[in-house]
């Protein structure tokens, strides 16, 4: 079957030249790769054939407004002139990644034709409809500015009509109105969900013309906006603006006033959204419209109209018209607010009450007793689930009316402590227990916000989720803790991001660096599910100056939160570097520059991250320090190699990737500007973004484990074979899997395979190091033995003296240094910076620099030097070295014996002047 519609896209074409559009950005996205090309409207040969050659399994979109550029790749908004279409955009709900059946197709249609239905409806009779393959789509014609007034409007639009006609089986995409919006390129596949069952999947294509080549009066548009009075219609932010009442059965309160409502969808936190019959405050001429009454699952509950002359309703007007049985009402009718208390609220808790004169308590006997002189409450109580402790955000009116927030530690809250610590937040305290019951009060009722410290993969209730600004995958909402030393906000906008990646990053190195800023969310979640302990790995980045390696570590660390503020460097000690990685498991921890140490030997660090936890340590008061613990990539630069600043051990370099590329990493000194500007703006959204697509995925957090097991399967059948060649699979499989979850969930298209080919010549120049046995170790070894060639005896000695090493003879056409085993260890560890001196002897031994002919399980050569017997290290010299040696200390073994001045020396043939006593 061909995956082109032909007629369709003629048709698609047709209908964006007719209306002025005479060039598009057709962008393809799947298959491997990104593509972004420019064509004119009128080349349908050459766009036909363009593409055909993109890979079958690439989703294929398209720009459908006016701009006038043509040495651009990929056009963004402002690259857009006039908007000549507002994109209507709908599809069924359904798991991410999956192609819709029919029957949730045709939930889509219904709300498809209920939308067209009301525009028409409202005079708006000019539009074009195709089949996206999974939903509808329908393209309406207008000819207007691109400027921000304008696109505010068609947001408008579009939040009005999910409002309206959104359902629970399909919705309206409300994130449609930007300018440089891509929309499927009508008349190619669909390939949403090809993973599953490519059979599935549909051609996109026109269907019907109501325009012809007509464009509606956007002036029409701005009437049904000035109309509905529409915001940004979200119901949660909505809601943070509006007074609630506490009831414990709204349905009972309404039936005592012979009120019904009609329940119109689930709200995503387990709420409901009514709507009466008609608006319950007072007739209006359009009847159907605005009104609502929200029951949220704490029962809180909420009454609104969007009509002018409802403008000031709410939930307490509402009440007052339809008072609330005061059984079903809860304890208290409203939250405190400095707005409320300055206005004159009073608000009631039990026998307290509180208004801007402060706290009074009803006493039955002595009547109003003054508690404290300031008004004061708790607003929100806040648990910790990490460290399992409440704390108290208080909120005062404080001397002078000034406005404080602040916090008391749960051990804070009884009444040794309040007098003292309110009276420093300027409120007077009258009688702190009164005050302290008062407060226990409102704690039992106030709403319970969550914070955690630890970010990253973390276990709550037998379910992993994922914290970082806030939770993903718990029901629970949580928020990172306002005095964490993690700083992870998110700030600017997605598609902003997304521009940034296609314009900066595809097909540069800098693929590389967004592969490698994911990892860390793989590493964390095998060390829970996979290899429990795995602790932490350090990826360098390694080249010379000004190739973008402080760039690629900014971007990485914008993937989380902001760069300015999380970036560290490597002027700390020890003990700070571990302590900024505790209680991470699974975001990025990124250090700057290894040159600005001034720890010369980082072995010690380095074993306590790849090990996950810090030193065990004690207090000064002899008791265990808490041993802090973390499971995260950590992810550096250098100019030199890392392993420089560390002995040599095996099971570290299995722990260390250096990734030193022979080209920068950004395009070009510009690029890399824009990549840190934009970055800087733009921040903790790629992460959040990633969460939002894995929890929303049919398969959730294990599509990790699935990516990651595909991935190591591919690595270990590509790397070149050696004896770590399982053990070096994991970090490699951490990178790889990145980059296919990135692909699957952000639909963002790395380079897979140029990302394996690296690690592939990667492994091919460690390999030999792993081995245990640096490269040049017998040419430090040589040079060893000619910086102390005045300490060997030579050839056959016959007496001994102090302060020699070995002993270096020549056999036959070879020469050799027979070293004593003590110095020769001495000179591993203290030189070389072996730690394991036996195993390196070990590895000499099989590289066959220390000579073992006799017996293998002796390490060590026996010789007899003076008529004692030695042990010592066999190392071959090379002839031309042994010749040097020899000259350098004055003589050749055969001319000093020719050349014998004096019988003084007959009984000292076999020696060396150093051997003579001359006291």
């Amino acid at each position: 079957m061909s995956n082109l519609n032909k007629n369709s896209i003629e048709k698609t074409l047709g209908i964006l030249n007719n209306h002025g559009v005479d060039k598009i950005n057709i962008r393809s996205i799947g298959g491997g790769r990104t593509t972004n090309t420019i064509f004119p409207t009128n080349e349908l040969e050459n766009i036909l054939k363009h593409i055909k050659s993109i890979d079958s399994e690439a989703n294929i979109y398209s720009t459908f407004n006016y701009f006038n550029i043509s040495n651009k790749e990929a056009v963004s908004d402002n690259d857009i002139e006039r908007i000549k279409f507002i994109l209507l955009d709908i599809d069924p709900v359904r798991p991410s990644g999956t192609v819709s059946t029919n029957e949730q197709k045709e939930e889509a249609k219904k709300v498809f034709d209920n939308c067209l239905q009301y525009l028409e409806d409202n005079s708006i009779q000019y539009y074009y409809t195709f089949d996206s393959g999974n939903g509808y789509h329908a393209l309406i014609p207008v000819s207007i500015d691109a400027n921000k007034v304008n696109q505010d409007t068609i947001k408008k639009l579009l939040y009005l009509l999910d409002d309206k006609f959104s359902t629970e089986k399909a919705h309206v995409d409300k994130s449609v109105h930007n300018p440089a919006r891509i929309t499927r390129f009508y008349g190619t596949l669909n390939t949403k969900g090809i993973q599953i069952k490519p059979e599935c999947c549909r051609i996109s294509k026109f269907l019907y013309d109501k325009a012809d080549g007509n464009t509606n009066d956007f002036n029409i548009i701005k009437g049904i906006i000035s109309k509905n009075k529409v915001e940004d219609i979200d119901i949660d932010n909505m809601m943070t603006r509006k007074p609630y009442l506490l009831v414990k059965n709204p349905m009972e309160w309404l039936s005592s006033h012979n009120l019904t409502v009609e329940k119109i969808k689930d709200l995503d936190d387990g709420g409901c959204l009514y709507k009466f019959h008609k608006c319950p405050m007072r007739d209006h001429h359009n009847p159907d419209n605005g009104h609502y009454f929200i029951v949220k699952e704490n029962n809180k509950c909420y009454f609104g109209c969007h009509h002018d002359s409802c403008g000031n309703q709410n939930v307490h007007t509402f009440n007052t018209k339809y008072p609330c049985p005061h059984e079903l009402l809860l304890y208290y009718d409203e939250t405190p607010s400095f707005e409320g208390i300055k206005n004159g609220k009073r608000y009631k808790f039990y026998d307290y009450i509180l208004d801007k004169t402060g706290v009074i308590v009803e006493d039955k006997k002595k009547g109003p007793i003054w508690i404290s002189s300031n008004p004061i409450f708790i607003n929100n109580v806040i648990y910790n689930r990490d460290t399992k402790e409440f704390d108290y955000e208080i909120q005062s009116l404080s001397i002078g009316q000034t406005e404080n927030t602040f916090y008391l530690k749960g051990n804070q809250l009884n009444a040794l402590s309040l007098r003292n610590i309110l009276s420093k937040k300027g409120v007077m305290v009258n009688n702190e227990y009164k005050l302290l019951t008062y407060l226990q009060l409102l704690a039992n009722k106030a709403k319970i916000r969550n914070i955690h410290n630890c970010v990253g993969w973390i276990k709550y209730d037998n379910k992993l989720v994922y914290n970082i600004s806030k939770n993903y995958g718990d029901d629970k909402e949580s928020v990172l803790n306002k005095d964490s030393i993690f700083k992870l906000s998110s700030s600017g906008d997605y598609e902003h991001v997304i521009s940034l990646i296609n314009n900066e990053i595809l097909g540069t190195n800098m693929e590389i660096a967004l592969a490698v800023s994911f990892s860390p969310i793989v590493l964390g979640y095998i060390s829970k599910v996979e290899f429990p302990g795995l602790g932490a790995f350090l990826i360098n980045l390694m080249g010379r100056s000004s190739t973008g390696k402080t760039t690629a570590l900014h971007f990485i660390q914008s993937v989380y939160g902001s760069p300015i503020e999380n970036l560290k460097t490597f002027n700390s000690t020890s003990n700070a570097l571990v302590n900024i990685l505790s209680d991470n498991y699974g975001v990025a921890t990124v250090i700057d520059e290894l040159s600005s140490s001034s720890i010369k030997d980082m072995t010690s660090l380095v074993y306590q991250i790849a090990g996950g936890k810090s030193k065990e340590r004690l207090n000064s008061d002899a008791t265990q320090k808490e041993q802090k613990t973390f499971s995260t990539n950590v992810i550096c630069s250098s100019e030199i190699g890392f392993r420089s600043k560390l002995k040599d051990n095996p099971g570290l370099r299995m722990r260390l990737i250096e990734i030193e590329l022979n080209d920068s990493w950004t395009k070009d000194a510009s690029s890399s500007h824009n990549i840190k500007k934009l970055a800087s703006k733009n921040y903790g959204l790629l992460a959040n973004k990633f969460m939002e697509c894995l929890f929303a995925h049919e398969r959730g957090s294990q599509l990790i484990l699935d990516h990651f097991k595909k991935a190591r399967d591919k690595i270990i059948t590509k790397i070149p074979e050696s004896e770590y060649r399982d053990r070096i699979s994991i970090p490699y499989a951490t990178i790889l899997a990145s980059v296919s979850l990135i692909n699957e969930l952000l639909n963002i298209q790395l380079d897979e395979e140029k990302i394996l080919q690296l690690f592939i010549k990667l492994e091919e120049k460690e390999i030999p190091n792993r081995k245990g046995i640096p490269e040049g170790t017998y040419e430090k070894i040589i040079e060893f033995v000619h910086k102390n060639a005045t300490k060997f005896y030579y050839d056959k000695p016959t007496v001994r003296s102090s302060g020699k090493i070995g002993i270096i003879k020549k056999e036959s056409q070879s020469a050799y240094a027979y070293i004593f085993t003590g110095e020769f260890e001495k000179f591993l560890h203290r030189e070389l910076k072996f730690e394991d001196v036996k195993l390196a002897i070990n590895r000499l031994i099989n590289e066959e620099i220390i000579i073992n002919e006799s017996d293998k399980k002796r390490k060590a050569s026996r010789i007899y030097i003076a008529k004692t017997r030695e042990n010592c290290y066999k190392v071959k010299v090379p002839l031309e070295d042994y010749n040097l040696i020899i000259n350098d200390i004055g003589r050749d073994t055969e001319d000093f014996v020719k050349t014998k001045p004096s019988s003084m020396f007959d009984s000292f043939e076999s020696e060396s002047v150093d051997d003579l006593d001359l006291s």
